[in-house]
């Protein structure tokens, strides 16, 4: 979506890797919220939005005077990218947190590469990036002319996370699991072979999601969606195109079909995002009709996919939109298409 697309490439923050070895430091993540208070016309949609990024830091390195801390990696969340630090993509050399006092202070200044299309385009122009760590705001500004693209206050986060999932971020070897990432986000371009450098490692653990309440008996199965996207908002263009398509997938229980309607709510919606399946499990307001193909599904619900959204299949005309909240307007929109073939579903495991 749009955040994705237009704070990815602000957020998509690299670092030079850690000196320290693994059993000598404890590696710290703290996560950033950033509320868009100006933009130009082009990310005028972003404004009163909220955007997240992640930065790690190896604690061994706290100055004891300043309390300040070189940054070793920055992550544009919750979608993780770039999963390890590359700093061909943006380095952090010029970056550090000061936890001197509270509100925590970051700095950090860096001119991002942008990663080249297919056809040798630019997917985005070359930008600078600017934490600031006295006025507490981000600003990015166009390389070529210094333009304002989007600027916002930020804040650092004062719960620290530790453990396995944050050491192998910066101490993790080889390339990570996943699909392909969109343009300009670190990894090979698109066609090209092997896996991108940006998506999280196999065995990364997934974030919460709702416990599906299954009755005795139920018999689960997912159906496939595919989407042909024929609007896109000029905010999600660099994301999205005419004629591209989308995945999602939809749960129900085979036994709570209704024999005379043929009809059935659903239990799961979820889109295909980075590789990995987003469910969401707030379904009341669904109707899957089976009595006719092709099958029509009639659903709305909020979800959480980077930013807050809405996801609506419309039933009669066989069409998927997803709006941005709280103003609703639209972001892409296109015919939707059910697979009638059903695949048994494991809630445990919705990757599979």
């Amino acid at each position: 979506m749009r955040g994705i697309r237009a704070l990815a490439p602000a957020m998509v923050i690299t670092a030079l890797a850690a000196t320290a070895s693994p059993a000598a430091a404890t590696i710290v993540a703290r996560d950033i919220s950033i509320v868009m208070d100006q933009a130009n016309d082009e990310h005028k949609g972003d404004i009163g939005k909220t955007h997240e990024a992640r930065i790690y830091y190896d604690d061994a390195k706290i100055d004891p005077v300043t309390k300040r801390v070189p940054i070793l990696h920055q992550q544009h969340t919750p979608m993780l990218i770039p999963y390890h630090p590359d700093p061909a993509i943006m380095p952090v050399g010029n970056a550090w947190l000061d936890l001197s006092s509270k509100p925590y202070r970051y700095h950090m200044a860096a001119s991002p590469a942008v990663q080249p299309l297919a056809n040798g385009k630019l997917p985005w122009a070359p930008y600078a990036i600017v934490f600031d760590e006295d006025s507490q705001r981000m600003t990015i500004r166009r390389q070529s002319d210094g333009v304002l693209e989007l600027s916002g206050k930020y804040t650092v986060s004062e719960e620290a996370h530790t453990g396995p999932d944050v050491d192998q971020v910066i101490y993790g070897k080889g390339p990570p699991a996943g699909a392909k990432l969109p343009p300009g986000m670190g990894g090979p371009p698109p066609g090209a072979e092997g896996r991108p450098a940006g998506g999280p490692p196999a065995g990364m653990k997934p974030p919460p999601v709702t416990p599906l309440k299954v009755r005795k008996g139920a018999k689960l199965v997912a159906l496939s969606v595919d989407i042909v996207i024929d609007q896109v908002a000029p905010e999600d263009e660099g994301e999205y195109a005419v004629g591209k398509h989308d995945t999602a997938r939809i749960v129900y229980d085979e036994t709570a079909v209704d024999p005379v309607t043929k009809t059935v709510p659903i239990l799961e919606e979820s889109h295909l995002i980075a590789g990995h399946y987003h469910p969401n499990r707030e379904t009341r307001a669904s109707v899957l009709d089976l009595s006719q193909k092709p099958y029509r599904l009639t659903y709305v619900s909020s979800v959480t996919h980077g930013r807050p959204l809405v996801v609506v299949f419309e039933g009669a005309g066989e069409r998927m939109a997803i709006l941005a909240r709280p103003d609703f307007h639209m972001l892409i929109a296109g015919k939707y298409a059910i697979d009638p073939k059903p695949v048994p579903y494991d809630p445990a495991h919705p990757d599979r």
